[in-house]
């Protein structure tokens, strides 16, 4: 586990090449998972389907699930749902490994579970069946049981939202507040409820209240090593916490009239932690306040700032300067 974990570091400080190299001399299946991985956390989708071919019969679960985030990519939503059922078996069966080749703790099935029910409700909404999957939460919560209750009640908040039932989602934010105080989970996720109440209030049109719970949470993970939270799971293709916050906290400015506000809080955010903050989702957001907010020619040159910056750093390859930088 050493290696996936230094190449995945390396591979998000500009190394990424000579990351996949040193995974793809080594034999061992995990660095194949990891391989997998970093190519899918880099948007190279055909590369990371070759990779995933090796993995279709692996025992490692993470394995088994990437096989299934590769094919969700590709669009193909019914076979991947067929493909994380499979997975749902084979965990309740208790015939899938961790990364280190162990049986699976407590902890690590619900997590994985967990993970199967967010990707499985990413199927739904994205073919517009909101109800399916608000349905499909609810069985789970039968089916998979107290530990996984606030990763289920954080997807039911997202789903009440989606649907514009605010008051609904208010009502699991007082539950997942239950559940964290009754002990009863394993894995709390401190900055996803923090972000979901931000989102909330959001939705709700409440955006200085959205905007408190952002800045706040931005201010929390300043004493947090952001990057050994990242890559402590190299498969977790979940967005770093501050860069979620950050591209919140600037639509928050935006909707309260301060379009030169939500520029500058992003411009600051990366350059606090460029090597971390500079994500194609925060990148692509800011420029498109530049293209709102200043003339042609002043956003080109913002655009190109930005690129030589990546260039500087060597992550340059994390973007596409047509989609991502709006060139």
């Amino acid at each position: 586990m050493e290696i996936v974990l230094e190449q995945s570091r390396r591979s998000w400080e500009g190394h990424l090449e000579s990351a996949l190299d040193a995974l793809r001399a080594r034999p061992e299946e995990e660095c194949c998972i990891a391989q997998a991985a970093l190519l899918i956390r880099h948007n190279r989708f055909a590369e990371a389907s070759e990779v995933a071919e090796k993995l279709q019969n692996c025992r490692r679960v993470a394995g088994r699930v990437l096989c299934a985030v590769v094919v969700f990519e590709w669009e193909e939503k019914t076979t991947c749902m067929d493909m994380l059922y499979k997975v749902k078996d084979m965990l309740r069966s208790s015939s899938l490994l961790s990364m280190k080749g162990l049986p699976l703790t407590l902890e690590e099935s619900a997590y994985w579970n967990c993970r199967i029910l967010s990707l499985l409700v990413a199927c739904d909404a994205s073919s517009g069946k909101y109800t399916e999957a608000i349905k499909r939460c609810q069985e789970a919560m039968v089916d998979l049981g107290a530990t996984c209750w606030f990763g289920i009640h954080l997807e039911l908040v997202r789903l009440s939202v989606q649907v514009g039932d605010i008051e609904g989602a208010r009502k699991f934010l007082l539950r997942l507040d239950s559940i964290v105080e009754s002990g009863s989970v394993i894995r709390v996720d401190a900055n996803a409820l923090q972000i979901a109440r931000g989102i909330v209030e959001f939705a709700d049109s409440k955006y200085n209240v959205a905007y408190r719970i952002f800045e706040q949470m931005i201010s929390d993970l300043e004493s947090v090593e952001i990057e050994d939270a990242y890559f402590e799971n190299v498969f977790d293709m979940q967005i770093p916490p501050e860069v979620t916050a950050c591209n919140n906290l600037a639509l928050c400015s935006l909707n309260l009239c301060d379009l030169n506000g939500a520029i500058l809080l992003i411009e600051q955010c990366i350059k606090k932690n460029p090597r971390t903050n500079l994500h194609p989702s925060l990148v692509f957001n800011l420029c498109t306040l530049y293209d709102l907010a200043r003339s042609r020619e002043e956003s080109r040159l913002a655009k190109e700032s930005l690129q030589r910056l990546a260039e500087k750093m060597g992550i340059s390859s994390r973007f596409d300067a047509k989609t991502d930088l709006r060139m």
